[in-house]
């Protein structure tokens, strides 16, 4: 069994990613649609953590997709599968995840640049009544992307560039060797249900998904947001 335990921010592209990396094997032939698993009680209340499944011949990849660093899933009942996935959320890093488990897995940290995570949050607007000043981010997926980026620095897991997968197929198929995978390149264009940037397309524009930053008015972020710039420039490079 392959475990990937994958640490991101909110608008990293990370949902798109934990699809593709459910789809990289020699069973699967054709997309499959997998949904985001998640229950409310009621409006406002705690999101309670429900895994999605992916079913092929001889085939079967469980994901959680959405964990807090709060979250203790109960993962012993799929510890058969033939690839388990956890995505963790919000200010979790390898480092703030107490607990072991007693099977191989593999930290994965997913991140974007700092200004096309802040288009995405624009272009998204679910903050937009919350946030009206014009240049207004979310505190915490400010400050979780700092954390992230953080951890990515200090090597806490294996790095996977957004930016990179986004367009590059040998940057993916690099992916798939490092991480044990048969390469496919099947769910490219997928993402879990319903994952917002995707929902309603028949086809991503991937060609746009870096370059956001050009099209929707992000502020003077250099300003804003000093540490936030220099450290994605130092891992990503300087934006054009």
């Amino acid at each position: 069994m392959k475990f990937f335990r994958c640490y991101a921010t909110p608008r990293s592209g990370h949902m798109s990613i934990m699809c593709w990396l459910s789809h990289q094997h020699s069973a699967v032939t054709q997309t499959m649609p997998i949904k985001f698993g998640c229950k409310r009680k009621g409006l406002g209340a705690k999101r309670a953590i429900l895994p999605t499944f992916l079913n092929a011949p001889n085939y079967q990849v469980v994901v959680f997709p959405n964990v807090s660093k709060r979250d203790k899933p109960n993962i012993t009942q799929y510890l058969d599968v033939d690839r388990l996935i956890l995505g963790y959320e919000n200010g979790a890093t390898p480092r703030t995840i107490p607990y072991n488990f007693d099977i191989p897995y593999i930290n994965i940290l997913i991140l974007r640049d700092i200004f096309n995570t802040a288009a995405s949050i624009k272009k998204f607007r679910i903050w937009q009544k919350r946030y009206p000043q014009p240049h207004e981010y979310p505190k915490h997926i400010m400050e979780n992307w700092l954390l992230s980026a953080k951890a990515v620095q200090n090597k806490e897991g294996y790095f996977i560039n957004y930016n990179l997968y986004n367009h590059n197929k040998d940057y993916r198929q690099q992916l798939a060797r490092d991480l044990g995978l048969f390469f496919t390149d099947i769910g490219i264009d997928e993402v879990l249900s319903p994952g917002s940037s995707f929902t309603a397309m028949n086809k991503p524009d991937r060609a746009n998904l870096n370059r956001r930053y050009k099209m929707v008015d992000i502020g003077p972020l250099e300003e804003l947001y000093p540490e936030h710039v220099e450290l994605s420039n130092q891992i990503f490079g300087e934006m054009e």
